[in-house]
């Protein structure tokens, strides 16, 4: 067996992993993140070729750029999963949460970074350009309201009508939702698991569009909150060889292409899970997770970002060959370089020792 094949053979038939490397820390979160934001801004670019246009490379009538791109919407739950799952490491062995310390802290760094990219770029597209508000929040008598909503990250609390100035700002929605039913979701997780997992279902299979935004994920959210419970337990166990999670891995991942209704974030869940335990048991590649957490780390910036660039700013631009490798590259670059210089200049006007300032009071 050759060099290569015979390394390959090996990590993948690795059983399990010392207690102390069962845990993801921040770099790992970052990696996760690194891939949520590449693999989001492909699914954004690709998803409408009838709005963006681009060569796709059809294989028995399907666009092989155009099933991708409807595949990378699980960089949704990627987020969703590492929010569970970071929370869970830093309160979950906690007795009890301050309520107002926990959503003070949360919502203040929250908030604030997405309100600085806000004020910022959305004024300047609004007057010279992208669309108006009328285009945007509609003409009617409740503009101004879904105006002050979609400011406060929860406009698609309403319903799922996108009512966003940057449609992928709903998931600011979710999250702040999110975090809201964190301390109950942690104190049922204590108490019994079963109870956690019984209230997700159930919130999950609710038929009402209001909170549609939250419900969806709150099985994801659920799997990295007790991913994160349970990471002392994984080390114990005696589990298949990471050969055959891989192979599970990628049944569950061509499923996901083919559901109906909301099990697609059913598929979701599924993802996380076995992806997770996949990431921890796999070593090597340690360039490319260098890369994947450097993207990590301004992956919120890109995320708030990169839709004025594709959708109304650069959308000429970054369109015009018309192929893909080329469209994404250009949007990643741009929204990279941006996400950069607003972190500097978060650090030169002083911004960040305020949002540290604001969080310790």
């Amino acid at each position: 067996m050759g060099t290569p094949v015979r390394s390959l053979y090996m990590m993948l038939n690795r059983n399990s992993l010392p207690l102390n490397t069962m845990k993801l820390s921040v770099y790992d979160s970052n990696v996760f993140k690194g891939i949520a934001i590449l693999i989001m801004l492909f699914h954004h670019l690709f998803l409408r070729p009838e709005m963006y246009g681009y060569d796709d490379i059809f294989i028995h009538g399907h666009g092989l750029i155009f099933s991708i791109a409807k595949m990378c919407k699980v960089c949704v739950a990627i987020f969703v999963f590492i929010s569970g799952y970071g929370l869970t490491e830093k309160y979950g062995s906690l007795s009890n949460i301050k309520l107002k310390d926990f959503y003070w802290k949360r919502f203040v760094k929250l908030m604030l970074n997405y309100w600085f990219v806000w004020l910022i770029f959305v004024p300047v597209s609004v007057l010279w350009l992208g669309p108006s508000f009328a285009e945007v929040y509609g003409s009617d008598y409740l503009i101004h309201g879904r105006v002050i909503l979609d400011f406060l990250g929860i406009v698609n609390w309403l319903g799922p009508t996108v009512y966003n100035y940057i449609g992928a700002w709903w998931f600011y929605g979710c999250i702040i939702g999110l975090y809201l039913l964190y301390p109950l979701l942690l104190k049922l997780m204590k108490q019994n698991e079963y109870y956690l997992l019984a209230l997700a279902i159930t919130i999950f299979c609710l038929p009402s569009d209001i909170l549609f935004c939250i419900r969806i994920y709150l099985p994801v959210f659920v799997c990295g909150m007790l991913y994160s419970f349970h990471d002392n337990d994984r080390s114990k166990c005696i589990a298949p060889p990471i050969a055959i999670w891989v192979v599970t891995f990628f049944f569950i991942l061509i499923g996901r292409h083919k559901p109906q209704g909301n099990d697609f974030y059913v598929y979701d869940a599924l993802i996380m899970v076995t992806g997770a335990y996949i990431y921890q048991h796999i070593s090597g590649f340690g360039k490319v997770k260098n890369v994947l957490a450097y993207f990590g780390k301004y992956s919120m910036d890109m995320f708030l970002i990169h839709g004025f660039f594709y959708k109304w700013w650069l959308h000429d631009i970054i369109y015009a060959t018309k192929i893909p490798f080329i469209i994404y590259i250009s949007l990643v670059a741009i929204s990279l370089i941006v996400a950069i210089a607003i972190e500097k200049t978060k650090q030169v006007i002083g911004f960040n020792h305020l949002v540290k300032y604001l969080r310790s009071l």
